[in-house]
């Protein structure tokens, strides 16, 4: 059989509590499930590349959903209204997260957003009680009203995993097997990270030996979530 998308075809099914995607699934149609109020959760084949816009909207009981891998976009409104949401992962490859994409998702309370998300739009996170923090990559758009009636408070990342990969590529470049780089600057110094193996290690305190020489306990991080949490 040959891929095909799925368009408007069981909007308001109100007794659907569970969907299960043929493989040859390519697309999800705008309003495909909108108003499923008993539809509680979605699992989406490798090959599906689009979710159309309130594909999702007003599934109210909508508590799981795994986004595929391949789509690069979160359309406008696809999940509005999903009231029993409470975790979402945007997978890597999106780049925007369009307006009104989460609206309304007074459960959401946990949103993992890639470094590839460039752009957040008008609403995408309005009205959601429960989203007291959230993550976002460096140099990302966020629209002035998305997190609008949110109590979202918006940290940066500090480390991500290509920044990661980027420190212990550029030390192990060099000939120096003890060089140090500088992770970040503060006010009463900078923060440095020696390099081995694959690995980044911080000096978390500083000792003295016997003859009153400063030596450091090191902090080994293996990789970027690891990182990101100490700092």
């Amino acid at each position: 059989m040959s891929p095909f998308p799925i368009n408007t075809l069981t909007t308001k099914c109100k007794n659907l509590k569970k969907i299960e995607f043929g493989k040859n699934i390519t697309s999800i149609g705008g309003e495909c499930f909108k108003d499923c109020e008993s539809l509680e959760e979605a699992e989406f084949p490798a090959g599906v590349s689009e979710l159309r816009g309130e594909a999702f909207m007003g599934c109210s009981a909508l508590r799981s959903i795994v986004l595929p891998l391949s789509i690069t976009e979160i359309r406008g409104n696809t999940f509005e209204e999903c009231t029993s949401l409470e975790v979402v992962e945007i997978p890597a490859g999106v780049t925007r997260i369009a307006a009104h994409a989460f609206y309304g998702c007074s459960s959401l309370r946990d949103v993992f957003v890639p470094d590839t998300v460039k752009e957040i739009g008008s609403s995408a996170f309005r009205r959601c009680p429960e989203l007291k923090e959230i993550e976002l990559p460096d140099g990302v758009s966020v629209n002035e009203r998305a997190f609008k009636e949110s109590p979202t408070r918006i940290l940066e990342k500090k480390i991500s995993d290509a920044m990661f990969e980027d420190i212990v590529d550029e030390v192990n470049s060099k000939s120096d097997p003890e060089s140090v780089y500088v992770l970040y600057e503060k006010s009463n110094g900078s923060e440095e990270a020696y390099i081995e193996n694959n690995s980044v290690f911080i000096a978390d305190d500083i000792r003295f030996n016997d003859v009153m020489d400063e030596q450091y306990a090191l902090k080994e991080f293996k990789d970027a979530e690891a990182l990101q949490k100490y700092l």
